[in-house]
C-alpha cells in the first residue's frame, strides 16, 4: 500500500466519468483554448494578411480559400488530439478526484496525479460550461469539471491566492 506524504492534500471530491463525459471535456478544452489563446489569434491575423497579399499580388483569388482551410485544419487537429486524450482519461468508469488544502491542490484524472502549489496559480475562473479554469504560471492551464471543483473548492483556491505574496 502506498502512503501519501502529509503535505499532499487529502481527496475531498471524486467523480466517476459517465458516457458523454469525454466529449464534454473535449468541448470545454477546445472552447477554453480558442478563447484564451491570444497567440493563436495573432497567428491567424498574420496568416490572413499574408494570404490576402499573396492573392492580390498573384491575382489568384482562389488562394483566399487557404485561410478557412488553415483554420479548419488547426482547430480540427487540436480537437482530434484533445478527443483522443479524453477518450482515455474520461472514459465511462474512470475516476477523477481532487483535494484542496491551504497551500496546494491535488488532482487525479484517471491518467495522472498532480499536486500544485498555489504559488503556481495565476488566476481561477469559473467558466460558463461549469468547468473551473486554473491558469498557471508561467503558462498553461488546468480545467477542472464542476464535479471535482465545486464552489467550495473554488473558494478555498481564491482564498489561498489572496494570501500568496506577489511574485
Amino acid at each position: 500500500m502506498t502512503t501519501v506524504p502529509a503535505d499532499v492534500p487529502a481527496i475531498q471530491y471524486s467523480y466517476v466519468c459517465q458516457p458523454g463525459d469525454a466529449a464534454r471535456f473535449t468541448r470545454a478544452v477546445i472552447s477554453h483554448w480558442l478563447t484564451s489563446n491570444r497567440g493563436f489569434w495573432i497567428f491567424l491575423v498574420a496568416e490572413a494578411a499574408v494570404i490576402v497579399a499573396a492573392a492580390a499580388l498573384t491575382a489568384s483569388w482562389w488562394l483566399l480559400l487557404a485561410f478557412p482551410a488553415l483554420v479548419v485544419i488547426i482547430v480540427g487537429l487540436n480537437y482530434w488530439q484533445a478527443a483522443r486524450r479524453h477518450r482515455l482519461v474520461a472514459a465511462p468508469g474512470v475516476e477523477w478526484a481532487s483535494g484542496f488544502a491551504a497551500d496546494s491542490f491535488r488532482v487525479i484524472d484517471g491518467g495522472a496525479q498532480v499536486v500544485l502549489g498555489y504559488s503556481r496559480v495565476a488566476s481561477v475562473d469559473r467558466l460558463d460550461n461549469g468547468f473551473l479554469a486554473v491558469k498557471l504560471r508561467p503558462r498553461g492551464a488546468v480545467l477542472l469539471p464542476v464535479e471535482i471543483a465545486p464552489p467550495q473548492a473554488e473558494a478555498v483556491m481564491r482564498g489561498a491566492l489572496t494570501r500568496e505574496p506577489t511574485r
